[in-house]
């Protein structure tokens, strides 16, 4: 996520990892990574996996008195809801602090075989941050002298 100013302002993380003293597959979330699988997962709010087969990762963004706040939730694929972190931090302040999205990325996949992604997409119902009041004007002055400029070389 991003701050207003267009600056990074946080991450929002699912770990997946095969913990080393069980073999289990875990999945849990949190704001930050060291690039390496997380073996911690266990002692915090976690899912095991216990099927193989197709799962859906969502980040699901909402405004929470004020704040950002985001549910990580892990679906299967009958669209069952398995597993949910919600990261919150009062600070983010919708109206002053967070802007918009960032970006999403794998930051260490070590699997043996294959690892396959199907799907990947962005739902945007409605802007986190309203736009300045001068912005659509200035973005319609811009259009008009796209247009003119156009004309004028035909």
């Amino acid at each position: 996520m991003n701050q207003q100013s267009g600056s990074h302002l946080r991450d929002f993380i699912f770990h997946v990892t095969q913990d080393s003293s069980t073999g289990a597959l875990l999945v849990g979330g949190s704001n930050n990574t060291d690039f390496i699988p997380k073996e911690s997962i266990e002692a915090g709010n976690h899912y095991t996996v216990t099927t193989s087969g197709w799962y859906v990762f969502e980040h699901s963004f909402y405004d929470l008195g004020g704040s950002l706040a985001v549910d990580l939730n892990l679906y299967d694929s009958a669209s069952n809801l398995l597993f949910t972190e919600t990261r919150n931090n009062p600070g983010d302040l919708m109206a002053s602090v967070v802007g918009g999205n960032r970006y999403g990325w794998f930051t260490s996949v070590e699997v043996g075989g294959d690892l396959y992604v199907d799907a990947v997409s962005m739902d945007v119902t409605a802007p986190a941050v309203p736009l300045p009041a001068g912005l659509p004007l200035m973005i319609g002055a811009f259009a008009g002298f796209g247009l003119l400029a156009r004309r004028r070389r035909d």
